[in-house]
């Protein structure tokens, strides 16, 4: 690609399919870019993501579901899913976004479209695992619905580490 401002190029390798059919059958992909002021580009890695929904009745959606991992600097761009009879009551939904490295995933964006006739889900929980041993497992706590005529009415949600929602570990103390 070249900037015509400037007559910079820069350059994007693929080398994958992109195609419904072929290959992992993806056809958006992250490609790290190469050119001028870049010194090194951050590597692609996969981050699996496991999405929990809760155990309430009616707990599970027929929308299309949507997540965006992010840090300080940026995200992974919006992954969505389009998969039908996934996020049913007490199950657990496994995906692989590969994405820029991120450098310490910070929050989530998650949510659906509202579509379908069981639009409304209850999650309770997401875990972000990237692929890469560096890097630790983030757990983020939702226990809401998102749906538009229960709680806050609210079908998207930014969650944070560590936010004032999340469960602690019990600790026992014996105090002398």
């Amino acid at each position: 690609m070249e900037n015509l401002k400037t007559n910079e190029r820069f350059l994007f390798h693929c080398g994958r399919w992109l195609s419904k059919r072929d290959g992992d059958k993806q056809i958006i992909r992250e490609l790290p870019a190469e050119g001028p002021g870049i010194n090194k580009p951050l590597p692609v890695i996969k981050y699996h993501v496991d999405l929990y929904t809760g155990s309430r009745r009616g707990a599970g959606t027929d929308a299309n579901v949507f997540i965006n991992i992010f840090d300080d600097i940026g995200d992974t761009g919006e992954y969505s899913s389009t998969n039908k009879n996934k996020f049913e009551r007490k199950n657990v939904d496994k995906f692989v976004i590969e994405a820029v490295s991120l450098k310490q995933i910070k929050k989530i964006r998650i949510g659906h479209d509202g579509t379908g006739p069981d639009a409304g889900w209850f999650l309770d929980k997401v875990v972000v695992r990237p692929e890469d041993i560096h890097y630790e497992e983030a757990t983020f706590i939702c226990n809401k619905w998102l749906v538009t005529d229960e709680d806050d009415g609210l079908i998207v949600r930014e969650l944070s580490l560590g936010f004032a929602g999340q469960p602690l570990d019990k600790t026992t103390y014996n105090v002398t």
